[in-house]
């Protein structure tokens, strides 16, 4: 929750200068602000792996669940290290590990 929180606060200062437009948030890769949503990306990417692994003899469904999120994240961090467009709710969804409480 913590972490879809910040990163619903990360996204919306990281794509404020843009309007929230996906094609200049895909175009603006190289700048600060980009860079610093990659990052989050990746953290976030790190942490739903170890958390895949740390839930697997304990609650198969949720090492499945963060396993799809981990795939779900990696899928944006390419689409916006390739230059495509990502929405910004794309990356807010990606982000958002709300759904880990039902397990």
């Amino acid at each position: 929750m913590k972490r879809a929180m910040f990163a619903v606060a990360a996204i919306g200062i990281g794509l404020l200068s843009v309007a929230g437009s996906a094609r200049a948030a895909s175009t603006r890769v190289n700048d600060e602000s980009s860079a610093a949503l990659i990052s989050k990306l990746q953290d976030a990417d790190r942490s739903d792996r170890l958390n895949a692994e740390s839930w697997s003899s304990d609650n198969a469904s949720l090492d499945h669940y963060y396993d799809r999120k981990s795939e779900e994240v990696e899928n944006v961090l390419k689409q916006l290290q390739n230059g495509r467009p990502v929405s910004p709710d794309t990356v807010s969804r990606a982000l958002d590990n709300s759904g880990a409480q039902s397990f």
